[in-house]
C-alpha cells in the first residue's frame, strides 16, 4: 500500500526549478485518511482497494481526491501548535481486546503502535500518542506501561482514552510527522523527490487526482542515460499501468505542467531492477514529465467545476 503526502500549499507557489519534496510511505497494512478538521488525529479509512493515495485537505467525506475502488486515502496531520497544555484528542473504546501496544517514553506512557483490524485501530488511535487520562482520571505521574496497560483491562466498558498527539509529533513539519506514524507501525518509507516543477501559465487550473486518465509526455533515464520514452502516454491515476514513483509524481498536477522527478528504487524498479528496460538493481531513476491532458481536456485554463458532470471524471 502506498500513502502519498504532497505539500500541497508549497507546490502551487513554487516558480521557476525550485525543488520539492513529496513523501510516500510503503505500507502493507495502513491506509490512513483525514479526520474532520475540529479533530487531530489519524482516522483510517475503510480497507483501500488503491495503491495510491493522494493529498487529502479536507473532511473524510470531502477528500482531494477519490480513491480506485470506494476508498478514500491519504493523509493529513496538522503541525503541532505550541500550546501551555497540549490539546487531548478523546476516543471511546468498548471492546475487551483494545488493540493497543504502550511503551515507558521519557516519564510517560505513549502507545507504541496499533494493531491492525482492531477496535483501536478502526477508531484512529494514533500510533506515538501520549495516554493523559482513563476515564477522565489523569495518569498519575511516575506511571508505567504496565500500569496502564493494567488500567484499561479492568476499566468498565465502553473506556474513555484522553490522548496528547500533538507532543508525539512537535517539532515536524507535515511529511517528517506521517513517516514517523508510519515507521512506527512497522512500515518501511521511501521519498520520491521532485527536484524542479514548472508550473503551467493559469493558476487555479484543473490538477490531477485519482481515477482520472492523464496524458504526458516523460523520459526516463538512469545515471543519464535514458530507459524509456513517451509521448501522449494515457493512464489512470491509480491503476498501476506506471512505475509507482512516477504515477505518484503525476498528482496535483496542471495541463501544461513540466516536473522533474527523481525516484528511489523502492519505487522504481527495486532490487530486481529491470531487464526489459535494461534497468539495472536499485537503481534511482530520473524522469521528466510534462502532462498534457486531464479527462480529455487539453486547454489548461479548464477548471473542474466549469465542466459537465462526466466530463470531470
Amino acid at each position: 500500500m502506498l500513502a502519498y503526502e504532497l505539500h500541497q500549499s508549497r507546490m502551487r507557489a513554487l516558480s521557476g526549478s525550485q525543488s520539492v519534496t513529496a513523501l510516500l510511505l510503503l505500507s502493507t497494512a495502513q491506509c490512513w485518511q483525514p479526520a474532520p478538521r475540529r479533530r487531530k488525529c489519524w482516522q483510517p479509512a475503510p480497507r483501500c482497494s488503491s495503491s495510491v493515495a493522494t493529498a487529502c485537505s479536507a473532511t473524510r467525506r470531502d477528500v482531494g481526491a477519490a480513491a480506485v475502488g470506494a476508498a478514500a486515502v491519504g493523509a493529513a496531520l496538522a503541525p503541532a501548535v505550541a500550546r501551555a497544555a497540549p490539546a487531548t484528542t478523546k476516543v471511546l473504546l468498548a471492546g475487551e481486546r483494545l488493540g493497543l501496544e504502550l511503551e515507558d517514553a521519557g516519564g510517560r506512557v505513549r502507545v507504541r503502535r496499533v494493531r491492525e483490524g482492531t477496535e483501536a485501530y478502526d477508531k484512529g488511535v494514533t500510533p506515538l500518542a501520549y495516554v493523559v487520562a482513563i476515564d477522565g482520571r489523569p495518569v498519575p505521574a511516575g506511571a508505567t506501561a504496565a500500569d496502564v496497560g493494567k488500567a484499561l483491562r479492568s476499566a468498565p466498558r465502553p473506556v474513555e482514552l484522553a490522548l496528547d498527539i500533538d507532543s508525539a509529533y512537535a517539532g515536524l513539519d507535515r511529511a517528517s510527522a506521517l513517516e514517523r506514524m508510519a515507521q512506527a507501525q512497522g512500515n518501511p518509507t521511501a521519498r520520491l523527490q521532485i527536484v524542479g516543477v514548472f508550473p503551467s501559465d493559469v493558476s487555479p487550473c484543473m490538477r490531477s487526482r485519482t481515477s482520472d486518465v492523464v496524458e504526458v509526455d516523460y523520459v526516463g533515464s538512469v545515471a543519464g542515460v535514458v530507459f524509456d520514452s513517451r509521448r501522449r502516454f494515457a493512464a489512470m491515476l491509480g491503476s498501476k499501468e506506471l512505475p509507482a514513483g512516477l504515477e505518484l509524481g503525476l498528482f496535483e498536477m496542471c495541463i501544461g505542467e513540466r516536473r522533474l522527478l527523481r525516484v528511489p528504487p523502492a519505487l522504481g524498479f527495486g532490487s530486481r531492477g529491470s531487464k526489459l528496460y535494461g534497468v539495472p538493481p536499485d537503481a534511482t531513476l530520473d524522469y521528466d514529465v510534462t502532462l498534457r491532458g486531464i479527462n480529455l481536456q487539453y486547454d489548461p485554463r479548464v477548471r473542474r467545476e466549469d465542466l459537465d458532470f462526466e466530463q470531470r471524471y
